[in-house]
């Protein structure tokens, strides 16, 4: 039974304890903006200062006033939205065959004219080579699942350079990826993969720039703090903002010579919080750019990865574009529009991604026929089936 006396305790001391955290979120908000408000004062300075910044976190780098605030151009009648998501059958120890599937769904979406919906899957099956395994800390060799993701992306790109090949390049055109366009799961890996891994991604990323089609990844709920890092070394009272050499102690609260460090205040926040905080419906930040020091290294000066933030009406999404859209204003307010559009149609959420996402996805259903027919070929071939007792026992009628 119950103890209910403590359990009425409990919630007392916990609600306490969300009501100090409110109170101390509210006043990091309130210091966030009052920063933010006054970066306008010598922001060329500080944009110097980031750049040279030595800190532990992430920082976000200035192209231009922090404070500015855009609104959405008028949405042109006409246009195309162009979206590509993928997903995967992973291969497991239990299964028949060591092989993996990538299914990759796009859609093109017209408005303003009578074309219907263009909506696609394409499905593909691949044989475990030796580029997919990777060694453990233990000694044994196993299916890298970093190494499937990348692979994914990149099938996404390639279908997304595709449809932009054959768009009509007098029709506004926006094309829309899911996630973030820094391929940070690329940084643990060796060279040869990384680099050619980057030259297909870089591939991709030329065809929509010669076709004039600007291409965005859309974060939601993103978590990333880079501009209000930044907010920290805005107020750091050093000419160098170096953590380690200022500030050693910062992360030893019960060592004798810790200080709480005078940039303190807002770290509680994410970026979405800062511009939840901010921006109306519609409306989007300045632009960044990350500076990832380790994967972004090897990316070509047009292709650095830059980001706002959007009220999309129901949450700050964070859209990543290359440097070449954000050097064109008009593609730049096209990206904006279309993107803040399409999440508007979509309850908050792009339509087109959400739409190329059901194209994508695999369900358990599909995922057992696919095992069915797949040793039903194997059989009829006199070819071994590598199903352990355990994934012949799952498939085994048993009443």
């Amino acid at each position: 039974m119950l103890d209910f006396t403590q359990i009425a305790r409990q919630i007392h001391d916990y609600t306490r304890q969300q009501s100090e955290a409110q109170s101390l979120f509210r006043e990091a908000l309130l210091e966030a903006g009052r920063r933010l408000r006054t970066s306008p004062v010598g922001w060329e300075e500080t944009r110097k200062k980031l750049a040279d910044a030595k800190t532990s976190w992430l920082l976000a780098q200035w192209l231009e006033c922090p404070d500015l605030v855009y609104a959405p151009d008028q949405r042109p009648e006409t246009h195309t939205v162009i979206s590509a998501d993928g997903s995967q059958i992973i291969p497991d120890r239990h299964d028949i065959a060591d092989c993996y599937v990538l299914n990759i769904g796009s859609i093109v979406l017209h408005y303003g004219e009578n074309e219907r919906p263009s909506l696609s899957t394409a499905a593909q099956i691949y044989g475990v080579d030796e580029e997919m395994l990777e060694d453990a800390p233990d000694g044994t060799t196993h299916f890298s699942l970093r190494r499937l993701s990348i692979r994914r992306l990149l099938a996404e790109c390639e279908r997304l350079a595709e449809l932009t090949n054959a768009a009509s390049a007098h029709t506004p055109t926006v094309a829309l990826f899911d996630g973030s366009l820094i391929l940070w799961t690329l940084e643990p890996e060796d060279d040869d993969f990384r680099s050619k891994s980057l030259g297909q991604f870089f591939r991709c990323l030329s065809v929509m720039k010669e076709n004039g089609i600007p291409v965005a990844g859309y974060i939601s709920n993103p978590q990333s703090k880079d501009v209000v890092n930044s907010l920290r070394v805005l107020t750091c009272p050093h000419n160098d903002a170096h953590c380690d050499r200022h500030c050693k102690y910062r992360m030893q609260r019960q060592h004798l010579q810790y200080k709480k460090p005078e940039c303190s205040g807002v770290e509680r926040l994410t970026d979405a919080d800062l511009f939840y905080s901010l921006l109306k419906p519609g409306e989007r930040s300045a632009i960044f750019e990350s500076n990832s020091k380790i994967i972004l290294n090897e990316y070509r000066p047009e292709f650095k990865t830059r980001f706002f933030y959007l009220h999309t009406g129901a949450e700050i999404a964070r859209i990543e574009v290359p440097a070449w859209v954000t050097e064109d204003k008009t593609l730049l307010a096209l990206t904006h529009t279309l993107i803040y559009d399409q999440a508007r149609k979509g309850g908050g959420y792009p339509v087109a991604l959400a739409e190329a996402h059901e194209l994508a996805i695999i369900r358990g259903a599909e995922r057992n026929a696919f095992f069915q027919l797949l040793e039903r070929n194997l059989q009829r071939n006199h070819l071994p089936i590598n199903g352990t007792q355990k994934s012949l026992a799952k498939k085994a009628r048993r009443v």
